[in-house]
């Protein structure tokens, strides 16, 4: 179950970047905002029990049983519309969302298999970080060497315990340090 819920997260992220690379990200800000709000439109139907054919076979196929219906859905997406709020240039919303989507996804499927838990977090791993790290390098190629400091702040934040959903706090760790460097 959870190796299919994470190809869909990495696939998801990567539809999105060819979108833009396609339509431009203003037409695809368009396209978030309008498809959140189906979303939060969906969520309630879920909440006050009625069925959804469509959303819920990709509920029962993706979500984790013990949250609330689509609890990681809002997270990504909200996450995806900060990035596409706060940072204008294309290379560096791709890099965002990339970094979102797939080192996300490897580090979760590689924590599953670890068993060296993080000195400062026991719920994350060694193994998962250092994934995480490796895999959110590839964003070099949008956003050049800044990519570095970008991979080590979002691996940090990722591993932390901060309570948070990961969906929003790599984010908006990502539009932090590109609004600095």
């Amino acid at each position: 179950m959870e190796g299919r819920r994470q190809a869909f997260h990495a696939l998801v992220g990567i539809a999105l970047i060819a979108c833009i690379l396609a339509l431009g990200p203003e037409t695809m800000k368009f396209a978030v905002l309008l498809l959140f709000l189906v979303g939060i439109v969906v969520v309630h139907q879920k909440l006050v029990g009625s069925r959804i054919p469509i959303a819920d076979e990709m509920l029962m196929a993706f979500e984790r049983p013990h949250q609330p219906p689509a609890h990681g859905a809002f997270w990504y997406a909200v996450g995806v519309m900060l990035i596409m709020s706060f940072l204008q240039a294309e290379p560096e919303i791709i890099a965002c969302i990339y970094v979102l989507a797939v080192p996300d996804a490897v580090s979760t499927l590689a924590g599953l298999r670890s068993s060296h838990p993080l000195p400062y977090n026991k719920t994350k791993s060694i193994e998962g970080s250092l994934a995480f790290f490796v895999f959110s390098l590839p964003a070099y190629l949008a956003v050049g060497p800044v990519a570095i400091p970008l991979a080590i702040v979002a691996t940090l934040v990722e591993s932390a315990d901060l309570r948070l959903n990961d969906n929003l706090t790599v984010p908006l760790a990502c539009v932090v340090v590109l609004s600095l460097v």
